[in-house]
Parts: structure tokens; sequence; C-alpha cells
């Protein structure tokens, strides 16, 4: 169970990276704006790799970075945005909170 808890923040994490990647085809591969739609992913691949063992801080910054999407995607306007792009955001951080309660605590006290 724990290797679970500890996996599926993780995994998701990595699917979200992925999914902001496979959107961001939308324009030409080689050209500006390509790169500029893969800075979303560039900032969660940044997340995922500096915090990787450290689940509280995973969390925090995956909550800032689902707030911060809602204002600079303009998510707030519809509800499907919000359900879309900034609650996965919110699911993650919520599975990295639970991890280091249930496990990463215990193993410091």
């Amino acid at each position: 169970m724990s290797r679970l808890l500890k996996a599926i923040p993780r995994v998701l994490s990595i699917a979200i990276a992925g999914f902001f990647f496979m959107m961001s085809f939308d324009e030409t591969v080689f050209s500006v704006g390509f790169l500029m739609h893969n800075i979303p992913t560039a900032i969660i691949i940044t997340i995922i790799a500096i915090w990787w063992k450290n689940s509280l801080k995973s969390s925090i910054a995956f909550l800032v970075l689902g707030l911060t999407t809602i204002f600079f995607f303009n998510t707030y306007r519809h509800m499907q945005a919000v359900l879309i792009v900034t609650m996965p955001f919110a699911v993650v951080s919520l599975l990295h909170l639970l991890n280091y309660y249930f496990l990463e605590r215990k193993r410091s006290l």
C-alpha cells in the first residue's frame, strides 16, 4: 500500500506533463510557438525532478502551479477548463500531501 501511495502522484504528475506536451503539437514543431507551448511542460518536469523525494514540497509546488493555471490560462471562465487543466494539479497536490502525512511524516517522528 505504501508503494502505491508513493507511486500514484508521481505517475499522475508525469501524465500531466505528457498531456501538456501533447497539446503543444498544435504548433509547428520547429517554431518559437512550439517552444512557448512547452514552457508549462518544462516547469512540471522541473518540479518533478527537484522534489521527487520530498512530498510536502511537491504538494505545495503543484498547488501553486494549479492556482497559477487558473489565472494564466483563464480557466476560471469555464468549468470544463477548470476540470481539464486545473483539477489534475489539485489532485496530484492532494495525493502528495497524503503521501507526506501517512508515510514521510511517520518516518521523521
